[in-house]
């Protein structure tokens, strides 16, 4: 194995963490409407989560604490930044070590898209192998896809959803592999009809959890657990902060 493949990412790592550590650091791709920032906030249906359990906890996160990171590289800065959390990521066996798990805090639906005037018809995942695929890079949907053994294809492999979207709304691609309702909400964003759009196939539903740092306070992770289970809690109307949430960002889909 070349030696460079070492340790390049210990460098990175070693980059990362005196520069950061002790600091609170939100770190998300932007996947609307699931998780987002602005203006320094993580925002979005898990983003605003995120900020309601850390005020419950007594850490309020302020204008600052969140900025954007590709998808990888949030991973290994989280990872690496004690007390940093990357939002809504999916619970692999291959993760599972090197975080501390907070949730589930949302369930999400891996699919393929295409446009309803093409009539894909996916029956098997042999039928895919005329079409070209777009989805990103290292995501939980590209992982989905290897392990469900379909046949090679022409994959395109995009840094964020928005870019992977954009291919299939200009025709560069015949499909794309992506959670549904973010796929749905980005065509929205970009001023396209929804319902031209259909899924042609699911390919798994899984839980997304916050994953922190393993060097994060125990105290804390406990105070958000609990308070996950508060904020799932339903009031005397019947619906729970949770529920809430859910509806401030939840759009009716195809």
């Amino acid at each position: 194995m070349n030696r460079m493949l070492i340790v390049l990412p210990l460098l990175v790592l070693a980059v990362y963490a005196p520069a950061l550590a002790g600091d609170t650091v939100v770190l998300t791709n932007q996947v609307p409407p699931l998780k987002m920032v602005e203006n320094g906030m993580p925002t979005g249906l898990v983003g605003d989560m995120l900020v309601w359990l850390m005020d419950r906890a007594g850490k309020p996160l302020e204008p600052g604490d969140a900025r954007v990171a590709f998808l990888e590289r949030g991973i290994e800065e989280t990872r690496a930044t004690p007390g940093a959390v990357f939002l809504a990521l999916n619970r692999t066996p291959e993760r599972e070590k090197h975080f501390i798990w907070v949730g589930p805090v949302y369930k999400t639906h891996l699919v393929l898209i295409a446009k309803k005037n093409r009539h894909i018809r996916l029956k098997t995942p042999a039928d895919i192998t005329p079409y070209s695929v777009v989805t990103v890079r290292h995501g939980s949907c590209e992982k989905v896809f290897f392990d469900q053994k379909f046949p090679v294809v022409t994959l395109h492999r995009c840094k964020n959803a928005t870019t992977a979207v954009k291919h299939l709304v200009e025709g560069s691609v015949d499909l794309v592999m992506l959670p549904k309702s973010p796929a749905f909400n980005t065509l929205i964003s970009l001023n396209v009809d929804p319902t031209d759009y259909e899924v042609v196939r699911e390919l798994e539903t899984f839980d997304l959890f916050l994953a922190f740092n393993k060097q994060t306070d125990a105290a804390l992770i406990a105070k958000l657990r609990e308070g996950l289970r508060e904020m799932k809690r339903p009031g005397k109307d019947g619906l729970s902060p949770y529920d809430l949430i859910v509806r401030k960002y939840f759009r009716p889909l195809p």
